[in-house]
């Protein structure tokens, strides 16, 4: 018997053909979700992403309809302005397409996106839908930056409602992102209390900050392990983060709880020794609080590629495309990770090890092979070994 295959996860991005702004932003939601044409080397989510704008056939202006039982989850993001507003095929179209989705909740979901103040004028059925606003934002790259962080932090939270089975109440939006922010008290305070003031005006995403979250009374080992395995870790790397133990060990949770994080490099003078299990992890220099918007997209992508990427790996399992044996790890393996799993049975069995693309190289393969000789570590990409 074969197995038909269908996606994990899809996005859809649908906005009137008369409309040069919804090209131009669903361009550049394709470029930082899925993959850059412009730069196929480079890292991506790997996310299919499908446009829904170009006629599907001759006789009429809308797209050819969205098939939602062609994958397992999608979200559906319609980039509204007045052309679709007044376009009562458009009005029909979108109607048709969020109705369907609400018939399989929450694994796909419709999500109307207000370019123009007059979005919301778009339908009947779309009106009671909180939509993202970003039509009071003039300047079109700080546009374009904020719908990706949204469209980021939307799919982050239906994927993670997905995965919780259930757990969350009906009729309820799933919690938001959290970050927690590991810094050094002695130089990291400043630059923590900045993003934790831009989160709070952003109005977005959670975070964990210690001064705050912490009561007195409470072990606060205890409450710094539960925090960061329900979170993304912002690492603040200042001159002082590698001398303090509880900075390294909030690290080490993270790795071994395979907590999603980024670390900012906000470096000054510099390290008397720099914390060799730093590293694996996606980075960002710190330069002032206009980089903070970035840093918000970057640990997004990192949280969607950690909930995505397992489920992913395990539709290709039911194909036969991975081995059902193998285990899904959402970063490049490291020796640490593989250190903190060791079992004494493992070099006489093969380990199979699935991770994101790109591949490593054979210098890096070669350390993690010094540490068990069987150890088989693929991409998707690659052909299974």
């Amino acid at each position: 018997m074969t197995t038909q295959y269908r996606p994990y996860f899809r996005i859809y991005l649908a906005w009137h053909p008369d409309s040069p702004r919804g090209e131009e932003l669903a361009k550049y939601l394709f470029q930082h979700i899925c993959a850059d044409p412009e730069h196929p080397l480079l890292r991506g989510l790997g996310i299919p992403i499908y446009f829904r704008s170009v006629p599907f056939k001759a006789d009429t202006n809308i797209p050819r309809p969205i098939l939602f039982n062609d994958s397992l989850n999608s979200a559906t993001f319609v980039l509204i302005d007045d052309q679709m507003v007044v376009d009562e095929n458009w009005q029909n179209y979108i109607k048709s397409i969020s109705e369907n989705a609400s018939q399989l909740l929450p694994h796909h979901r419709v999500y109307p996106v207000a370019l123009t103040q007059t979005a919301f004028n778009l339908s009947d059925k779309i009106s009671p839908i909180n939509f993202i606003r970003i039509y009071q934002i003039d300047n079109i790259k700080d546009q374009q930056k904020n719908l990706l962080r949204k469209v980021l932090h939307e799919c982050c939270r239906q994927l993670k409602q997905i995965e919780s089975r259930g757990q969350t109440e009906p009729g309820k939006s799933p919690s938001p992102v959290k970050l927690f922010l590991s810094h050094a008290k002695r130089d990291g305070v400043e630059i923590v209390q900045e993003i934790c003031q831009w989160l709070l005006q952003d109005n977005t995403l959670d975070n964990f900050f210690d001064t705050k979250d912490i009561a007195p009374g409470y072990d606060f080992r205890e409450e710094i392990q539960a925090g960061i395995k329900d979170s993304a870790l912002l690492i603040c790397q200042t001159d002082a983060y590698a001398s303090r133990y509880y900075c390294r060990w909030e690290i080490l949770l993270a790795k071994k709880y395979q907590v999603p994080a980024l670390l900012i490099n906000a470096l000054n003078t510099g390290e008397e020794r720099s914390f060799p299990y730093l590293g694996n992890t996606p980075t960002i220099r710190w330069q002032g609080i206009e980089t903070i918007p970035t840093i918000i997209a970057k640990i997004l992508l990192e949280v969607l590629r950690y909930s995505y990427f397992p489920g992913y790996v395990e539709t290709l399992k039911q194909i036969g495309r991975i081995p059902s044996q193998a285990v899904v790890i959402p970063c490049a393996p490291e020796l640490l990770t593989q250190v903190q799993t060791w079992q004494v049975s493992q070099p006489q069995a093969d380990s199979f090890l699935v991770y994101p693309d790109p591949p490593l190289g054979d210098d890096e393969m070669g350390i993690l092979n010094s540490l068990n000789p069987r150890i088989k570590a693929w991409t998707p990409s690659q052909p299974t070994p």
